[in-house]
Parts: structure tokens; C-alpha cells; sequence
């Protein structure tokens, strides 16, 4: 992975990063930034703390999975994180969450993809991405699009 990728992830979603003698990075803060994704959250979802605790939590554990693909995933590839994000969002919809079509599309072409009703795998290819740094990027809008969802 390019490693400006994940200092920009780090710095992004986890506020700091810091690096133990292995060279693995540590992220701290993100316990701070979900409080105040869970403190921005819509009237809907305040109204309703077990429903914005659960969307606290999505966020969560998308993030962790970003952090430790291969263990997510298994392959880090963009069929696996396909497959897991799939999945992923037909467990949200079974427990009454979704984000709305809107709010993906809006956050997916902010992050200058085209909209479809498939993810831009291909367009990222064709931009000469590897399949880590794919997988990295869809992760990042699937977090982007839920933390749209709760403002």
C-alpha cells in the first residue's frame, strides 16, 4: 500500500497516528472522533440512541476492517472488499439501517467517481490504481457515505 494513503486515512478518520518499533502504525482518537460523529448525528438518529449507537458502531467497525484488511477480507483484493461490503450492507439493512441512494452518490462522486449502481472498481483501474489502494478507496467512501448519512 502507499503509505501516504494510509497516513492520510490515519490522519483523517483517527485524528493521530504513531509508529512502534516494528513499523506498525497505532492510531489513536477514535474514540473522540465517533463522539463527535454520534454528537452531530440527525434528529432522526438522536431521537432514537439504540438506532445511533448501532451507526456508531457500523462506523467502527469499517474502520477497523480498513485498518486490518487482510483480516477482513482475507485477500486484499477488490472482489473480497466487494464481497464484505456487500454483505456488510445487507446486515445493516436487515437490522433496519441503510443509506439512503442519494447520500452515496453524493459522497461517491465527491470523491471524483463516476455514479452507477456498481462501485467505480473499473474507473479506478483505468486510473492505473492497484487492487490495495482500490480496496482502501472503497472502504473510505463506504465510511464517508455512513458519516454523511449521520449529520
Amino acid at each position: 500500500m502507499n503509505s501516504s494513503h494510509s497516513i492520510d486515512y490515519v490522519s483523517e478518520v483517527n485524528g493521530t497516528a504513531s509508529s512502534d518499533p516494528r513499523g506498525l502504525r497505532l492510531c489513536t482518537g477514535l474514540g473522540r472522533r465517533l463522539q463527535r460523529i454520534a454528537s452531530s448525528m440527525s434528529e432522526t438518529l438522536q431521537s432514537n440512541p439504540l438506532e445511533a449507537r448501532m451507526v456508531v458502531r457500523i462506523i467502527e467497525t469499517l474502520g477497523s476492517a480498513r485498518l486490518r484488511k487482510a483480516m477482513y477480507l482475507g485477500t486484499v483484493d477488490a472482489a473480497s472488499a466487494e464481497t464484505f461490503l456487500g454483505g456488510f450492507q445487507v446486515g445493516c439493512f436487515a437490522c433496519g439501517l441503510e443509506v439512503p441512494l442519494e447520500i452515496r452518490e453524493r459522497v461517491t462522486t465527491a470523491r471524483g467517481w463516476g455514479w452507477s449502481a456498481k462501485r467505480p472498481i473499473e474507473e479506478m483501474r483505468k486510473r492505473g490504481w492497484n487492487e490495495e489502494e482500490i480496496v482502501d478507496e472503497l472502504f473510505a467512501i463506504e465510511i464517508a457515505a455512513w458519516e454523511a448519512w449521520n449529520v
